[in-house]
């Protein structure tokens, strides 16, 4: 292996590690521990609140609306939440983006787990 070649992954490899050093500050960054209550644009006379847990880029917690609680789980990556939902026989996914100091999530859900496709609704997590 030439000088320029090694050189060259050094020099990479140094660079994927700078980047997830920087993630995972930036998850830790982000902490989304606690109440939160929660508002669906689609059901807006709906009473929800969720109740999360972070530890690292990973989060857990429930979610209650109209006294039916379901589960969360997914992880934070940088500015983004990826929360995967089950609720009684549905399931499905929010893509959530941390707005301002991290207070709010606002983002869109769907019924599945194809977040490609038209959301069903949209959340807005506050504190």
């Amino acid at each position: 292996m030439s000088k320029l070649s090694k050189l060259l992954v050094v020099a990479i490899f140094g660079t994927v590690m700078i980047l997830s050093t920087q993630a995972q500050a930036q998850a830790q960054a982000v902490n989304l521990q606690g109440r939160w209550n929660l508002q669906d644009q689609e059901v807006p006379e709906a009473h929800y609140y969720a109740n999360l847990k972070q530890t690292g880029s990973h989060v857990t917690g429930t979610y209650t609306r109209n006294g039916t609680v379901s589960t969360l789980e997914g992880r934070v990556e940088g500015g983004e939440v990826t929360l995967f939902w089950y609720q009684g026989g549905k399931s499905g996914v929010a893509k959530l983006s941390v707005v301002g100091n991290g207070n709010k999530l606002s983002g869109p859900w769907h019924y599945g787990f194809n977040s490609n496709k038209a959301p069903n609704g949209t959340w807005t997590f506050t504190r």
